[in-house]
């Protein structure tokens, strides 16, 4: 078994509240902007368009862990799980917000920085003769760059 990732292409690493949790093969997110176009009477088209709502998912795919981090289902991340037990969402009736930075290996400088994002989603993939893999999606309140 191989004892480092080799990395080849494009990867992103994945940084959760400024910790190397691995790296992705596939990441995206869709920023959605709620618009309402405003009309008024005897005025010939739109006089502007208000935003109403603003809505951002990420998803990262084919996620592959840091060598030597621990099991991402497992991994502590300031006192709490990155992907909490449903026992613990019981108990605190919440999932904790998190900050996600995803670095462009290439150039090793962040590309996008996420605030207060919640896991949504979490599923773990195994392939013969393939690593472990998992893919997260995340709701997050705002892009920061």
């Amino acid at each position: 078994m191989a004892k480092n990732i080799v990395q080849g292409g494009a990867w992103i690493r994945f940084d959760v509240d400024n910790e190397a949790i691995g790296f992705a093969t596939g990441v995206n997110y869709d920023e959605n902007f709620n618009v309402q176009p405003v009309e008024v009477l005897n005025v010939l088209g739109r006089i502007s368009l208000d935003v109403t709502g603003y809505t951002l998912t990420i998803n990262v795919d084919k996620f592959i862990k840091r060598p030597g981090n621990q099991d991402i289902i497992n991994k502590i991340i300031n006192g709490e799980r990155l992907v909490p037990l449903i026992d613990e969402v019981k108990a605190t009736g919440s999932i904790p917000d998190r900050k996600l930075t995803l670095i462009d290996t290439n150039i090793n400088q962040a590309t996008d920085e996420f605030e207060k994002c919640v896991l949504t989603s979490h599923g773990k993939q195994v392939n013969a003769n393939a690593f472990l893999t998992e893919n997260m999606s995340f709701e997050g309140l705002k892009r920061v760059s």
